[in-house]
């Protein structure tokens, strides 16, 4: 599976996109995303994709020298879970 977890910070908290491929053979059921130990995101897909993309715009909080860690999960449709994880601290 790949992740591609990208942030940028915003007037107000952060802009965060998302975007996951499953492996060959395999589908995309659920995307769990967890920002600064916050659940923004629970996406269970009706129907089971080789891809997802998802942007959030102005979440969580921003500031000088504040530190985030982002985790994204996804299931595929055997039941195996993946995850990815971006730690970065906010510039002055």
């Amino acid at each position: 599976m790949k992740f591609t977890l990208t942030h940028a910070r915003a007037v107000i908290g952060n802009d965060i996109k998302v975007s996951v491929e499953a492996d060959d053979g395999k589908e995309i059921r659920r995307v769990l995303t967890i920002l600064d130990g916050f659940q923004i995101a629970d996406d269970q897909l009706v129907q089971t994709s080789d891809s997802y993309e998802r942007t959030f715009l102005g979440v969580g909080n921003a500031g000088p020298n504040v530190d985030h860690t982002l985790v994204v999960s996804a299931e595929q449709d055997d039941s195996k879970t993946h995850s990815s994880t971006s730690i970065w601290t906010d510039s002055i």
